[in-house]
């Protein structure tokens, strides 16, 4: 199993990255989506996983 992992620079693959954090953060683990989906306060780096082509993680970077 081979995971591929790249910075994000389209559109499709940030609505992939927010579309699983929807999923991991404000369905699994109840967070309030207020909290979560701040993207447009902070600049970050977005980064994707992907397994066979299919989006399954994602991560968010941005220095303090």
């Amino acid at each position: 199993m081979k995971f591929d992992i790249k910075i994000v620079e389209t559109d499709k693959e940030f609505q992939s990255c927010l579309s699983i954090r929807r999923h991991v953060f404000i369905i699994e683990q109840n967070i309030p989506e207020s909290i979560e989906m701040d993207d447009h306060k902070i600049d970050a780096i977005y980064y994707l996983a992907t397994l066979a082509g299919k989006p399954v993680g994602t991560a968010r970077y941005r220095k303090s």
